[in-house]
């Protein structure tokens, strides 16, 4: 009975969704535009004068995963070439990410990827002065920028400008926007993070946590069983790190007043990243990941959704252990100040409580456009199920 009322539901509001987007369409050019597919036509053409793309590929072939990556560039036809098995590639990626390059074995793993990953690309892509890179699974551990360059103890990065983007789709509207809005701020750092603090937005200690009103996609905070009973340590050495990184650009680029914000102990929170990080070109964040406990099912898993069709064939009860995967944009995300002491959930709550965690899903509603770099400098980034 819950399951055939939960599927009506979701038809219900399935329905609506479709009848908003419908009208969201019809009223806003920028969400049209953002919700139309780009030509292969188009794409080409969005591709800077002297560049090259560069779009890796991990499928499902006879003998495994595998492999490809097509090469494109503003003129003629696109070269598809087929690569080593991606099973391969992970097993070079992890030695290689034991020491980052620093010992024999991994400087030897490095050497390896750059074989079966970049040498055969760089013959097709001639004397381009920008490589565009988009990767795929299995990459997703590896920063290719990191790859071993031409000559010995260099990096792939001293070779070549590169670039890189989530997926090719992208392009057309990375480029068509490229001059961005200007910011009022130009740094931001946060480090040395207080993630016992109780505070306010002004950093001043207190028990009441700042609300706000409640976004679309929002609880009030991370349910228990996704959190779990997580707490984090004292990163003592983080605020080192960004007192060095200020007082470096304020030496070289002698910026104006209040272009740097420097965020630390109890003043590094959610709702002040949430403040400053649209206002600022760069950021640097030195704090904690968050990432949930891997039996915390995510609904779009691969091996998830690739046991759906078989336990939708089994009782009601395994069919609503279907329906309880969770959101991926609520399964990581960044630990800011207070983490461990979160608020009460109230999901009926018409206001948001900070709750020192902010996830994926948060992070992609701010609007970040204007910002050129973020460092996100944690430990083991990069990981986790693609």
């Amino acid at each position: 009975q819950q399951v055939d009322a939960w599927k009506k539901r979701l038809k219900t509001l399935s329905s609506k969704k479709r009848d908003l987007e419908s009208e969201l369409m019809r009223r806003s050019v920028p969400f049209k535009e953002a919700n139309q597919r780009a030509s292969f036509a188009e794409f080409q053409a969005s591709i800077p004068e002297g560049g090259v793309v560069v779009d890796y590929l991990e499928y499902r072939g006879k003998h495994g995963r595998s492999l490809l990556a097509s090469v494109i560039h503003r003129d003629g036809d696109p070269v598809m070439l087929d690569l080593d098995s991606a099973e391969k590639v992970g097993k070079a990626i992890d030695s290689w990410r034991a020491s980052f390059g620093m010992t024999a074995e991994a400087k030897l793993a490095g050497q390896e990827l750059r074989e079966q990953l970049w040498e055969p690309v760089l013959a097709k892509i001639g004397n381009a002065e920008l490589i565009i890179v988009s990767t795929d699974g299995v990459l997703g551990r590896m920063p290719m920028a990191a790859l071993p360059g031409a000559k010995p103890e260099t990096y792939l990065l001293e070779d070549h400008r590169v670039a890189f983007i989530p997926v090719p789709q992208l392009l057309p509207a990375l480029v068509k926007n490229e001059v961005g809005k200007r910011l009022t701020r130009e740094l931001l750092l946060m480090g040395d993070v207080d993630y016992d603090a109780q505070t306010d937005p002004n950093g001043e200690s207190g028990d009441a946590k700042p609300k706000r009103r409640k976004r679309p996609f929002e609880r009030s905070g991370l349910s228990e069983a996704i959190r779990g009973g997580a707490s984090w340590t004292n990163l003592a050495e983080t605020g080192n790190e960004v007192r060095f990184i200020a007082e470096l650009y304020n030496n070289l680029f002698d910026p104006g007043a209040n272009a740097v914000v420097d965020l630390r102990k109890a003043a590094a929170s959610e709702t002040a990243f949430r403040e400053y990080a649209p206002e600022s070109m760069f950021l640097h964040l030195a704090t904690h990941g968050f990432f949930a406990k891997p039996e915390v099912q995510s609904a779009l898993s691969v091996d998830h959704v690739a046991e759906r069709g078989e336990m939708q064939r089994m009782s009601a009860g395994l069919r609503r252990e279907v329906i309880r995967g969770h959101n991926p944009g609520q399964l990581s995300g960044l630990v800011f100040a207070g983490a461990n002491n979160p608020p009460p959930i109230d999901p009926l709550a018409e206001t948001a409580t900070d709750d020192g965690i902010m996830t994926a899903d948060e992070i992609a509603f701010l609007p970040l456009n204007g910002v050129r770099l973020a460092v996100l400098s944690a430990c083991e980034t990069g990981l986790g199920e693609v």
